[in-house]
């Protein structure tokens, strides 16, 4: 009787620790387009993801709810999906890897950007907000162009990611040698908010 008891009570203990491993909050992944294409970090608290570049600072970017394997998400600001638009999905959790697969999202970048990403878990502290460190952006808002001002001058590539962290531009080698600063096109990027980083630096900008 006491090993059946035993036994009953592992069976349970077991369980919740996969009910448990199936959670999104508070956990963090690393996320990847192909497995040798990193995008961004994403963190899970209890009821906003936030995204980084770097791993320490991180910035919010949609709050979330879950049930079960279900999941849904709206963005914080209407930048990439107009009129804070619901976007459902289902996730699956094996092995610390994350895949997310589409069931209703009319906002077209957010499912293209979920459901081709993978994740692998990760420890991370977090911070909720952008470093801008050394870098300048102007003029922001914007409908055709920026320039960019950085400290170091260095040659870096500039790369340039939506929201979710997928790349957008990659433009290399990118040298700041004089105080006007590099001035880059982007009359062809869609409406919405958008990230740059250099080397170690992000900065944030909005193309009306």
């Amino acid at each position: 009787m006491k090993k059946m008891i035993m036994l009953v009570l592992l069976i349970l203990a077991i369980s919740s620790l996969n009910i448990y491993s199936q959670n999104l909050q508070n956990t963090s992944w690393k996320a990847y387009i192909a497995p040798s294409n990193f995008i961004a970090y994403i963190h899970f608290s209890k009821d906003t993801m936030s995204t980084s570049f770097d791993n320490i600072t991180y910035q919010k970017t949609s709050t979330y709810q879950e049930i079960d394997n279900n999941f849904s998400i709206v963005d914080l600001t209407e930048d990439d999906c107009p009129n804070f638009e619901i976007g459902k999905y289902t996730y699956k959790i094996q092995n610390d890897t994350l895949k997310f697969t589409l069931v209703n999202d009319l906002c077209t970048s957010r499912s293209q950007g979920l459901e081709m990403m993978f994740c692998v878990r990760v420890k991370t502290g977090v911070r909720n907000n952008i470093s801008l460190n050394n870098v300048k952006i102007f003029p922001n808002p914007t409908s055709d162009y920026i320039t960019i001002q950085i400290q170091q001058s260095d040659g870096y590539n500039v790369q340039i990611f939506n929201t979710l962290g997928i790349e957008i531009k990659n433009l290399i080698p990118v040298l700041y040698t004089n105080n006007e600063g590099e001035r880059i096109d982007v009359s062809s990027l869609p409406a919405g908010v958008y990230y740059i980083k250099i080397g170690d630096n992000v900065a944030k900008f909005l193309k009306m």
